[in-house]
């Protein structure tokens, strides 16, 4: 079987240290060279296949599990804020209703007046009624 040759030719240029971090991120994240990562960025902008297929797929599954993680984190922590504001309210519900009520004042009324009352509306209905 012969092993065809592709020589390979070095291009040059210069990119912001913004883009050279980002790629060195993901040329960390994808195990590989920042070269390679390069290289297959231009193959894909030309739209040529010699982008190993199975190594885009361990790179999305490498996306995806820090994703995960990313997302586990996040939920542990709305969860941890779900029980402080829950521990919150509730110490607020008892700062409210620990607070003793105020008394009601009871009526300035002398107990042999109320017989009177009850008493006068059978009175006052008599002295309304025709032909007494």
């Amino acid at each position: 079987m012969k092993q065809h040759f592709n020589p390979k030719v070095t291009l040059t240029c210069q990119i912001s240290p913004n883009w050279q971090q980002k790629i060195e991120k993901i040329a960390a994240d994808r195990h590989k060279s920042s070269e390679e990562i390069v290289s297959e960025a231009i193959a894909l902008y030309l739209g040529e296949a010699s982008v190993n297929s199975s190594d885009r797929l361990l790179a999305l599954e490498g996306e995806v599990a820090v994703l995960k993680q990313m997302l586990s984190q996040l939920n542990t922590t709305v969860t941890l804020l779900q029980q402080q504001q829950a521990i919150a309210k509730t110490d607020l519900q008892f700062k409210t209703n620990s607070t003793p009520p105020l008394p009601f004042p009871q009526p300035l009324i002398d107990s042999s007046f109320e017989e009177e009352i009850e008493d006068e509306p059978d009175e006052i209905l008599y002295d309304f009624l025709e032909g007494n």
